[in-house]
C-alpha cells in the first residue's frame, strides 16, 4: 500500500480516460452530475464523468473548501512553485521554467515514483485572471507535453487540464474550488486504484487548507 500511495501521488489529480471503463463505474449511471466522495478536514471532494472536446468520456474530480484567509494568501501559495511540496505529496522537483508576467507562467514537475515504475514528469502552462468587481481569481492550467524536450527514462504526463477558482466570501474568508481532468490510463483495476486516488486527492487539499489556515 505504501508503494501504491507513492505511485498515485504522481499527479495531484489523476483523472483517467475511460470510454471502456464507464460501464464499471456507479458514477456513470448519473453521467455529468457530481457525486460526493468524501467530506472531512473541512474539505469536500467530488467526482463525475464528462465528455471531453475529443468526444471521450473522462473522469473529472473536484474539491471545495472554505478557508479563513485572504484571496491573495491563496494566490501566493498556489502560484509559488517552490511551495507546492508543502501540501502536495509525491513531488521530487517543482519549479518555474519561464514567466511571461505575473499572470502567465510555465512550470516543470518531477514526481517521486519508486523502481520498478518509470519516473514521471509534467510541464504545465498557468494563466491567471482576476475579477476586479468581485475580487475573485481564476487560475487555468493546461499541460504542454512538447514545450520542454522529453527526458531519457522519464514518462511525460500529458492532456491535463485544471482550474483553481478563489472567491472571497467574507471579511477574511475565501472559497476555493479546484477541478481537473486528464486522459492518464489506468495502471491498476479501478476497485484498487480509485480509493487510493481519492484518498490522496482529498488529503492534498486538506494539507492545502491547513497551510493557508496556519
Amino acid at each position: 500500500m505504501i508503494t501504491l500511495t507513492i505511485i498515485f501521488a504522481l499527479v495531484l489529480i489523476p483523472v483517467e480516460s475511460a470510454d471502456d471503463q464507464v460501464s464499471y463505474s456507479p458514477v456513470a449511471l448519473d453521467f455529468g452530475n457530481w457525486k460526493l466522495v468524501k467530506r472531512a478536514g473541512g474539505v469536500e471532494t467530488f467526482v463525475r464523468w464528462i465528455m471531453n472536446s475529443e468526444g471521450t468520456s473522462v473522469r473529472e474530480r473536484k474539491g471545495e473548501m472554505t478557508v479563513n484567509c485572504f484571496v491573495q494568501d491563496a494566490v501566493r501559495l498556489l502560484t509559488d512553485a517552490g511551495s507546492t511540496h508543502k501540501w502536495m505529496s509525491g513531488i521530487s522537483e517543482n519549479y518555474c521554467i519561464t514567466r511571461i508576467d505575473q499572470s502567465e507562467w510555465c512550470t516543470y514537475t518531477l514526481f517521486s515514483i519508486p523502481w520498478p515504475f518509470s519516473k514521471r514528469d509534467m510541464v504545465c502552462w498557468y494563466k491567471m485572471n482576476s475579477d476586479p468587481s468581485g475580487g475573485s481569481v481564476v487560475i487555468a492550467i493546461v499541460s504542454k507535453d512538447k514545450y520542454v524536450p522529453l527526458k531519457s527514462g522519464i514518462t511525460r504526463l500529458a492532456d491535463y487540464k485544471a482550474t483553481w477558482v478563489i472567491t472571497p466570501v467574507g471579511e477574511k474568508n475565501i472559497k476555493i474550488v479546484f477541478s481537473a481532468t486528464s486522459s492518464a490510463p489506468l495502471l491498476l483495476p479501478r476497485p484498487i486504484q480509485d480509493p487510493v486516488i481519492e484518498r490522496i486527492f482529498h488529503n492534498n487539499l486538506v494539507r492545502l487548507k491547513d497551510s493557508l489556515s496556519a
